[in-house]
């Protein structure tokens, strides 16, 4: 049902100026925005759920998120965007996650994960040092190379929401 036409039909009847579009799953469905004609002349909101149904388990993909919003900001039809959010279901996991995807909407995407990393750690544990950077450079090399969370205890496939 929602192709361009009825989507232009569905806004047409409020004015650009009293509408803010909530764009919110482009972790799970990317490129909602392209399809939807960047939401015919309405400002919109470019951002992720990251945590569906309120499920907390540890992942993210931090590659992903800067590739995505680097994509974003250089393409032209992105000129109604107005700003970026993160619209969790589910609170108190992935802080790193939240850090990282705010700090990409007002920094740029341009700073290096691992450098980025660093000044994560040294403001959240004080301090850098080798074992912690190399725990998390475990933690990234696994669970945070994953974009969208969907095993569940029932699928008989173990994830890291089962250890915390």
């Amino acid at each position: 049902f929602w192709q361009p036409q009825a989507i232009a039909a569905f806004l047409s009847k409020v004015p650009d100026d009293r509408m803010l579009v909530l764009d919110i799953g482009n972790d799970r469905y990317p490129g909602t925005w392209k399809a939807s004609q960047a939401f015919d002349g309405k400002q919109w909101i470019y951002g992720y759920v990251h945590n569906y149904g309120g499920s907390n388990p540890v992942y993210g993909d931090f590659d992903f998120y800067r590739d995505d919003i680097k994509a974003l900001l250089a393409d032209p039809q992105h000129d109604r965007l107005t700003g970026f959010g993160v619209f969790p279901e589910g609170l108190n996991s992935n802080s790193v996650v939240y850090e990282y995807l705010y700090s990409l909407a007002w920094e740029g995407p341009g700073q290096p994960w691992p450098q980025w990393l660093q000044r994560y750690l040294r403001a959240r544990y004080g301090h850098a040092d080798a074992a912690l950077l190399s725990a998390w450079q475990a933690l990234d090399a696994s669970v945070y190379r994953t974009r969208y969370w969907s095993p569940r205890w029932w699928n008989r496939k173990a994830g890291a929401y089962l250890l915390f």
